[in-house]
């Protein structure tokens, strides 16, 4: 084939994957020696650079795939490959225990379970990117190893701890409603949420758990009614926690519900007035405190015209022990109330405690009080002329009732007089201030005019005097003497 003095000699032209035999002899200037025996050599090299592996999850585990690559004419079958994973540290580590690339080489794939790239020597955390190279063998030696992922599996855990539970609109005093928030991917660990667990302490101060729902057998909701042997006004903790495919996450902070809610809708007020000073007395009953004790009542008064309801400083309802209030009639009739007189005043109650206002009371009777005031002015009084002489006179007048005593009991009533005092405006001078409805005057003088006026009085003060009724006492003549008859002689 050649003949040269050197001791090496490259041949080229040569077919890949072809065994060829080669012989060696001498020559010197006696002539060729006897060729050696033949040596044989097949055309081919290390397996090409690997692509880069496809590392993705796989329920709890990492599977990292991997091509075959061109072998370069000689079989990787039998020699395999060599799986790289890279640790925390950014070195990439073989670990044949984990994912041994000859035992694979037949399926092409490794699963490597999660727990074990979180621990040593790789330490990966959560949401790190698993990365991976491969290297291929033959018979002719290791292939580079391939470049790593640059996307796939990322590190997953067990589920962080959920927001703590909240109560819901449907807890009472006879049942707690229990509510939280689904995890979301990420605070789920990166893997779906197969199960969330609900505790709670059966009222014992967090000092013993009983589970709710989700530990057998799973459970999604986010929501549950405990109502088994709840104790009215009890104070009860709740803790919740997440599974996934890794296992129970921590639980959440501990929330206290109270079997209890806002109070119940009070009984429509009763409303009156107060005959000592007039003012609108609201009077309710305390509702069912709901479990928790009432702390404050709402007293609302409408509107007389709008219809738009208001609050009072007379009446705050801020001591929850007095269920009853007084509201003075000015209240009434100011601008914010807008009430007249003879008006119905409509009033509602609403109890609070620590869970807010409860509904409101039905509102207060049409047939409740009404706005009142002062007396209208009375009528004119009368001479009551059999029980009068030119020396006493008897006045009399009508009482007040109803609207005509606006709408409030009468107090008194106040006859006043001129003494017979000409020069007078007008009757200046009490002569009685009581529930009389008639008075005897005397002191007078037959001839003289005296002038009279009354009123009447209630809790809110007098109202206006009647005309002036003048009077002048007189007497009917005396009865005479026995007449004495004289008999005369008519001639």
């Amino acid at each position: 084939m050649a003949n040269t003095t050197a001791l090496q000699y490259a041949v080229s032209g040569l077919s890949g994957g072809q065994t060829y035999a080669f012989q060696v002899r001498a020559y010197n200037k006696y002539g060729y020696g006897a060729f050696a025996a033949s040596a044989s050599v097949q055309t081919s090299q290390p397996p090409a650079q690997p692509d880069a592996p496809v590392v993705s999850v796989l329920g709890s585990y990492v599977k990292i795939e991997w091509t075959a690559p061109v072998d370069n004419y000689s079989p990787i079958s039998g020699h395999g490959y060599q799986i790289l994973i890279a640790a925390s540290d950014g070195t990439f580590r073989e670990d044949k225990a984990l994912c041994d690339g000859v035992a694979q080489a037949s399926v092409g794939y490794c699963l490597v379970a999660m727990w074990d790239l979180r621990g040593p020597p790789f330490l990966l955390t959560y949401g790190t990117l698993v990365r991976a190279k491969v290297l291929a063998a033959n018979a002719r030696g290791w292939s580079a190893p391939s470049a790593a992922n640059v996307a796939g599996a990322t590190i997953q855990v067990e589920p962080t701890a959920p927001a703590a539970p909240t109560s819901g609109a449907a807890t009472g005093p006879t049942q707690l409603d229990v509510r939280w928030s689904s995890l979301a991917l990420i605070p789920a660990g990166g893997s779906a949420v197969l199960s969330y667990n609900l505790q709670y302490d059966n009222a014992t101060a967090a000092t013993t758990w009983f589970d709710v729902i989700g530990l057998s057998p799973d459970s999604l909701v986010t929501s549950v009614i405990v109502s088994t042997g709840v104790v009215p006004g009890s104070q009860y903790a709740f803790r919740v926690r997440a599974r996934n495919i890794f296992g129970w996450g921590p639980f959440s902070d501990v929330t206290y519900i109270q079997a209890a809610r806002a109070p119940d809708a009070p009984l429509a007020p009763v409303t009156s007035i107060d005959a000592a000073t007039g003012g609108l007395v609201i009077s309710w009953q305390a509702p069912n405190n709901a479990g928790s004790a009432i702390n404050a009542y709402v007293i609302n008064i409408q509107h007389a015209t709008a219809g738009t309801w208001h609050t009072v400083s007379s009446c705050t309802g801020a001591n929850p022990l007095v269920v009853t209030c007084t509201v003075p009639m000015a209240d009434l009739t100011s601008a914010t109330l807008g009430y007249a007189f003879g008006n119905v005043v409509y009033v509602r109650i609403a109890a609070s405690n620590a869970y807010g206002p409860g509904s409101w009371s039905p509102i207060s009777s049409s047939a409740g009080a009404t706005v009142a005031s002062v007396p209208t002015q009375m009528a004119i009084p009368t001479l009551d002329l059999a029980a009068s002489t030119d020396a006493q006179v008897t006045l009399r007048w009508t009482a007040l009732t109803g609207a005509a005593a606006g709408n409030s009991a009468v107090i008194a009533y106040s006859l006043l007089w001129d003494q017979g005092d000409a020069t007078r405006a007008g009757p200046d001078t009490p002569l009685m201030d009581s529930l009389d409805t008639s008075y005897l005057v005397t002191g007078v003088s037959g001839g003289d005019p005296y002038r009279f006026t009354v009123s009447a009085r209630n809790v809110y003060g007098p109202g206006a005097s009647s005309p002036v009724l003048t009077v002048v006492p007189t007497d009917a003549p005396g009865k005479t003497g026995t007449p004495n008859v004289v008999l005369t002689d008519a001639t």
